[in-house]
């Protein structure tokens, strides 16, 4: 029984070494989520037959960030983009694929219209359970089936794992947040939604940390 005992013990330290509690899924404050949520941007493209819908974030007057997946299709980009800006702007010409790199999922927009954003400010890589919650529009351009657009959404998690080839956090993405920000409670942009869950217990998947600083440098 002894020997059981410290065998219990020896393992509820492990566990408690090893598992550290989530930090709090608190909103962050309305400044930074209303200044993450403007810069949210809901983007349609077409490759032929074929379509796609996802979300975008402004990273400065003239460019969009994004999922190489939303608007590249075997390699080469979308024939017809036309993004919508805080469901009042529809953007349909003068919309162009910059650059992208399908290996790391992330692609840039080029607009000519000046959007009226500053560069955004680009975070380090959280820390395992620090809070950061992620942007996008539900369904690509509307947050229904029906077509009724009620502007981008936000949802609240925390960081689990990040590398230099893609990043995981606690938060479920659903069909549209393609291509939508992840940032930090400060308002910094740490990382892109690269794939939705299938699974209600799914773990989030985004691009690398470094793969965006890289690429908007």
């Amino acid at each position: 029984m002894r020997h059981r005992s410290w065998f219990v013990g020896v393992v509820i330290t492990l566990l408690t070494l090893v598992w550290v509690v989530p930090a709090s899924t608190h909103p962050p404050s309305k400044l930074v989520l209303d200044e993450a949520l403007s810069r949210t941007v809901a983007i349609g493209a077409k490759f032929g037959g074929k379509s796609a819908v996802g979300s975008g974030v402004i990273v400065d007057e003239h460019h969009v960030v994004t999922a190489s997946h939303v608007v590249t299709y075997k390699g080469k980009p979308s024939e017809k983009i036309v993004i919508r800006v805080n469901d009042d702007l529809k953007l349909e010409d003068g919309i162009n694929v910059a650059k992208w790199d399908e290996e790391k999922d992330i692609a840039l927009i080029q607009v000519e219209l000046d959007l009226g954003f500053p560069e955004l400010k680009l975070g380090a890589m959280p820390e395992n359970t620090d809070s950061v919650f992620a942007t996008g529009y539900l369904w690509g351009h509307c947050n229904s089936r029906e077509g009724i657009c009620e502007g981008p959404l936000a949802r609240v998690g925390y960081w689990v794992y990040g590398d230099d080839n893609f990043s995981t956090f606690d938060i479920r993405l659903v069909n549209g947040m393609s291509g939508g920000g992840i940032w930090n409670y400060n308002g910094e942009l740490v990382s892109i939604a690269a794939g939705v869950a299938m699974r209600i217990d799914a773990m989030g998947i985004g691009v690398a940390n470094s793969a965006l600083e890289v690429f908007l440098e």
